[in-house]
């Protein structure tokens, strides 16, 4: 007999709901680790855990509330070899022809980490010889503004022999000195200026009559492509300059020229060079020709770094002949520097303002100088400078004046009141 739709049905629900109570009876049989290879028969069953409270754990640590559990391993003991056990030299396999090297005795025995030293100490050791190259930079820097000279930096290296022999024959070694300066050989040429500064150190009386021959000889070198040659030419002004002193004024506008268009020369040691180069003309030429040939070639330069170097230089040139001598009014002097420097404080670099406040700090403590200020400064450059004047007028007084200034009557703190 046929059976029905509906019976069928129901038939197949009761069957499922078998196997469904069957899959779950199943999934809640857990079999517990195994300990030593071998399978526990302990069955766990979920526990009825109450709000708030853990579940009842027998034991074993539950990692969460779900119930199932974690072991963590734990690490075998350390196993400590003891002497005893440790096997003799005549049980062990030694090929044959093996030779043992004896240890180097030492009295104290070195510990683990010894070979490697600690990083934060490393690290420290490091930042300590940091922050001393930081503090000597800044020391340097502070004594370099306080005399504004390069004269205490000598050059990086020399290009000459420290010690040259006098000549046998000097007028023999200027012809030879010209002679080897003009080749196209390189090292020819760095010879040929060699025998130059022998002569100016030992015979500087023969090269007084071919002192301007040999100066154009220099310049033409000094813009050599290689750097050997330029750094002996420019080396050469240096001591031509502290021996021969004013006998180098007749060319003393385009040696000027060359070393300050050498300031801004990528090549650090040409930079150096340069700047001991004109710190020796300023030293040794006379104020009248070398304030004026300073101006003209440099303080309308294209290139920022050579118009700061002026402004060092003009520094260097105040300090030297004092405030009293730059404002008296002597031609060359006070009518090329106090325009200069009113023009140098208006720069965009913060280290040529530096140099040219320098310049008015000296200046200012001077009674005339208010006066050559308006005589040689034009009214625009004083009216852009308006700001640096005042802070150098407040500057010189003390805190209890600036402050009875600042509120007297009369003043623009006052007026509303």
């Amino acid at each position: 007999m046929p059976k029905s739709k509906s019976h069928t049905g129901s038939l197949n629900r009761t069957q499922g709901r078998e196997a469904l109570a069957e899959k779950r009876h199943r999934s809640l049989e857990r079999v517990a680790p195994q300990s030593n290879g071998v399978a526990s028969n302990a069955y766990r069953t979920p526990q009825l855990v109450r709000r708030g409270q853990p579940p009842v754990n027998s034991g074993s640590s539950l990692s969460n509330s779900f119930g199932t559990t974690r072991r963590t391993p734990r690490r075998p003991p350390v196993r400590v070899v003891t002497k005893a056990e440790v096997p003799e030299a005549s049980s062990i396999n030694v090929p044959p022809g093996y030779k043992a090297r004896n240890p180097v005795p030492s009295d104290k025995p070195s510990p683990v980490g010894s070979q490697r030293p600690r990083l934060k100490h490393h690290l420290a050791a490091q930042f300590s010889t940091e922050s001393t190259r930081l503090v000597q930079s800044v020391d340097d820097m502070s004594s370099t503004m306080s005399s504004v000279g390069l004269r205490t930096a000598k050059p990086a290296s020399s290009c000459f022999k420290a010690h040259l022999e006098p000549f046998a024959n000097p007028q023999e070694g200027l012809k030879r000195a010209q002679q080897l300066v003009n080749s196209g050989d390189w090292e020819s040429q760095v010879e040929g200026i060699q025998d130059i500064v022998r002569l100016a150190e030992h015979h500087p009386e023969v090269l007084q009559s071919d002192l301007h021959q040999i100066n154009m000889s220099l310049l033409k070198q000094a813009k050599n492509l290689r750097s050997q040659v330029s750094r002996a030419s420019i080396q050469a002004f240096t001591l031509l300059f502290d021996v021969m002193k004013r006998n180098m004024e007749p060319d003393v506008e385009k040696i000027t020229s060359l070393l300050l268009h050498k300031t801004s020369d990528t090549n650090k040691f040409l930079q150096l060079d340069s700047n001991h180069g004109l710190d020796a003309l300023v030293e040794n030429v006379s104020p009248n020709k070398a304030i004026p040939a300073i101006v003209q070639e440099g303080l309308n330069h294209k290139n920022p770094a050579v118009r700061t170097t002026v402004a060092r230089l003009l520094t260097y040139e105040v300090e030297r002949l004092g405030a009293s001598k730059v404002l008296s009014g002597q031609k060359d002097i006070t009518d090329r520097l106090l325009p200069a420097a009113a023009k140098l404080a208006q720069e965009g670099s913060l280290e040529t303002r530096k140099y040219a406040k320098h310049i008015f700090q000296q200046l200012s403590q001077q009674g005339s100088f208010d006066a050559a200020l308006k005589k040689y400064v034009s009214h625009n450059d004083l009216r852009n400078m308006q700001k640096l004047l005042d802070n150098l007028s407040s500057e010189g007084r003390t805190i209890r004046e600036s402050a009875r200034s600042k509120f007297s009557v009369g003043s623009r703190y006052t007026r509303t009141m």
